[in-house]
Formats: structure tokens, sequence, C-alpha cells
């Protein structure tokens, strides 16, 4: 027998799963995040329910944990001394934006290699040579363009059998893309980070690829709207899988397996705006 459709208000008689054995391998319904539905308006309530977790998590970002200042890592190396810090800081403050590391190597204080390896410590994962290792252009399209741009990282590398997914990162790692690309793709992520000259060049290598559909949409942040509109592409695509995540200021909902994949992104506003992975 069928197991039944995953929407608790589903009014489908218990005669339609034994009529409906071996449904799911026949094609009919859709998956939803590794949930089963029978028809797209149960698909639909599906969707409203992930949504209105999902939502809170896209508006309230997560502050990353307290680590070791960048200045404080480089002034215990010797990088720096106490007098070019305090320069750095003093002229980061004047202008209201930038990242220390980047005011440091305007006054030539340090080196981007210097500071690519102090951010290696500061988030204790290991320094990536993204420039020798193209292979990121081998899996970019797995993840839509304007979230590998908002989270400002690469894939390096991912190996679909062992589950393992390498992602470079260049100011600092990013947990809320980490977490949901482990979710979007039932893997294991390993963070690593990368000179921002080479994430910088890779970044422009991969928006020069032809690429999977990738639809944005501004206007909609209410969950009733984007489970509607979920369920309106998933019906246009005839697709029978579906998973939805929360990543950074989207909502990433991907349509079909990896062989065809499209997605669909509701870019969420109104949102603090982060101080930059405390570089």
């Amino acid at each position: 027998m069928a197991n039944p459709c995953s929407n608790p208000e589903c009014r489908r008689p218990r005669r339609f799963w034994r009529s409906l054995a071996g449904s799911r391998k026949d094609g009919q319904g859709v998956e939803l995040n590794g949930q089963w539905y029978c028809s797209l308006s149960c698909l639909e309530g599906g969707a409203r329910r992930v949504l209105n977790h999902l939502l809170p998590e896209t508006h309230a970002r997560q502050q990353p944990r307290h680590r070791v200042p960048l200045g404080l890592l480089l002034l215990s190396k010797g990088v720096i001394d106490d007098h070019t810090l305090r320069a750095a800081l003093n002229a980061q403050q004047e202008c209201g934006q930038g990242r220390l590391g980047d005011w440091l190597r305007r006054l030539g204080a340090a080196t981007e290699d210097q500071i690519t390896k102090a951010l290696s410590v500061q988030w204790s994962c290991p320094v990536f040579p993204l420039e020798k290792h193209p292979r990121f252009l081998e899996c970019a399209g797995l993840v839509p363009l304007p979230i590998l741009e908002a989270a400002r990282m690469a894939l390096a590398h991912y190996q679909p059998k062992s589950g393992s997914l390498y992602v470079a990162f260049a100011d600092g790692i990013d947990h809320s893309a980490l977490r949901a690309l482990e979710q979007m793709f039932d893997c294991r992520t390993e963070a690593c980070i990368a000179r921002e000259s080479a994430l910088r060049q890779a970044l422009q290598q991969i928006r020069n690829l032809s690429r999977p559909p990738e639809i944005v949409i501004d206007r909609l942040g209410d969950p009733v709207e984007i489970a509607h509109e979920v369920c309106r592409y998933a019906e246009d695509s005839k697709t029978n899988e579906v998973r939805v995540v929360s990543c950074d200021d989207y909502i990433w909902a991907r349509l079909g397996g990896n062989d065809k994949p499209s997605s669909l992104l509701f870019r969420i506003t109104g949102r603090p705006v982060s101080s930059g992975h405390g570089r």
C-alpha cells in the first residue's frame, strides 16, 4: 500500500491509497524536502508549513560566534604593530565602510597571503588555493549565481559518492549558506578560506558559464504567496521533486533532481545587514 500524503489535511479516502500503491514509482505526486504529497494542492499546503518555519530564520540573521579579531591575530603574529593597527582602525572608522584587512593592505601593512592565513586561523579552517584548482567550474551550476555572490563563496569541489561538498570563502565563513547547502543536497560541507583575489576571479569565471534556469522574484515575502508560486512552477515544469531552503537573503526553491534542475529565488528584504564576518 502506498504511503499516505504528508499533508495532514489531505481528504483522500482510504480506498484512494489502496488504488495508488506504487504511485511514487510511477511518478505521481511531488516530493518536498523528503516528504511526499499526492497532489499540487496538498503540496501547496506543505510548502506553506515549510515556509512558515524558514521565513523567520531568513529575517533574523544569526550573528557569527565570537572570534579573535583579525587585527589582534596579525598583531600577535608580528605582522603589524599597535600603531599600524590603530591607523587602520581609524581609517576604517572615518570612512565608515570596508573590512579591516582591506585597510591594512591599502596601508601596505599586510599582504593578501598574510590576511588569508590569519583568516584561516580565525575561522579554524584550511587555506584552499582556489586559483590552482579550477574544479569549482564543474559544480558551479549546482547553486544559483545570486546566492554564490551574496555569500561570497565558490564550491571548490563536490564528491557526490561520499556526500562531501567543499566550499571556499574569502571574507569569513557564512554558516547560513553552509546549512542551506547541507539541507539542499543532503551532504556534509567542509569550509575553507581562499584568497580574496582568487575568489573574485572564480566568481567572474562562473558568471561567464551557461547556467541552469534561475528565476529571481523580489516582491513576494508572504508564505502563502511564495508557496503558490513554487507550486505553479512545479506544475509548469512537471517536476516530481522540490527542495526549499533559507539561505542568507533568499528563499531558494530547487525544482527537479540533479539532471535538469531549475531554481526559484525569493529575495527577502527588511532584515539587519551583517557587519561583514568580523573582518
